[in-house]
């Protein structure tokens, strides 16, 4: 009975307690306890999840677009088959996640985090933001490297007016990667990148103003 004692309070101690095992069961009862489920608990859940395959992040972009009402805060982090080391499955999995915030509503989401990223993978976490950068509170895309970024990325940034934290690195990520010897000689414009990424956002972070805290690759 969705009026009942028993599923109120229910309700109450998956949101007071953030017990998301809890919510996932209830949303497993019927479509109607779940609707009911998602709809009193609209804004209030914190997320961390991992994604370790392509097909682990398949079924999360999936979880999303049923659930992502849900949430205060996603934290996302990419781990064996998607990790770093692995580009392409990594920027996948990225292009997958990015896809489904794009199409996800979620009014209350204010904090959201992926960490072990490429620079690609970031790059389209942050063009998913769109619809609801205005929104957020927190950032934190860590990078292992990083490049230009594109206008469509620094205008999104751009949008994110009541953004207090912002961070885009991963600090000491350069003695992960595994690059050869002689990396940058091969590719001499990497450097002019990596020295370029801040002056490029550099005007646009002067017009977050309730920005405390930042960390941005230099």
């Amino acid at each position: 009975d969705l009026c009942s004692e028993l599923w109120t309070a229910l309700l109450a101690h998956a949101a007071a307690t953030n017990d998301i095992k809890l919510s996932c069961k209830l949303l497993q009862l019927s479509k109607a306890f779940a609707a009911a489920a998602r709809s009193q608990l609209a804004g209030q859940l914190q997320v961390q999840l991992k994604i370790s395959s392509p097909l682990a992040g398949q079924r999360v972009a999936a979880w999303l677009q049923r659930n992502a009402c849900m949430l205060q805060t996603l934290q996302v982090s990419l781990t064996g088959r998607v990790a770093p080391k692995f580009a392409f499955a990594g920027e996948a999995a990225c292009c997958t996640l990015a896809a489904a915030m794009a199409a996800a509503q979620m009014p209350g989401l204010q904090d959201f985090a992926v960490h072990s990223l490429i620079y690609s993978g970031a790059e389209s976490l942050l063009c998913g933001l769109t619809g609801f950068a205005g929104q957020l509170t927190r950032l934190e895309l860590r990078m292992q490297h990083c490049m230009k970024p594109s206008s469509k990325a620094v205008e999104v940034i751009a949008g994110m007016a009541q953004l207090r934290e912002l961070v885009l690195h991963q600090p000491n990520s350069m003695a992960d990667l595994d690059f050869d010897d002689g990396f940058e000689d091969d590719f001499p414009e990497y450097a002019e990148l990596q020295q370029t990424w801040f002056s490029c956002v550099r005007p646009t972070l002067a017009q977050l103003t309730a920005l405390t805290r930042l960390q941005v690759p230099y």
